[in-house]
């Protein structure tokens, strides 16, 4: 994998970030948030830490 696909999976966009935060205030779940974003479960266990650390 190149350092571009890398770079490119472990950031995410704001819209992303909203989509995420928006499933995680509804209840979705983690399987469902990941699909919809694209992201695997790891990436969406970061980014709700970083949200609740908010």
């Amino acid at each position: 994998m190149s350092q571009r696909q890398k770079c490119d999976k472990a950031h995410l966009t704001l819209e992303q970030r909203k989509v995420i935060q928006a499933g995680i205030e509804s209840g979705a779940t983690k399987a469902s948030i990941a699909q919809t974003t694209g992201k695997d479960g790891g990436e969406l266990l970061a980014e709700a830490q970083q949200l609740a650390a908010v």
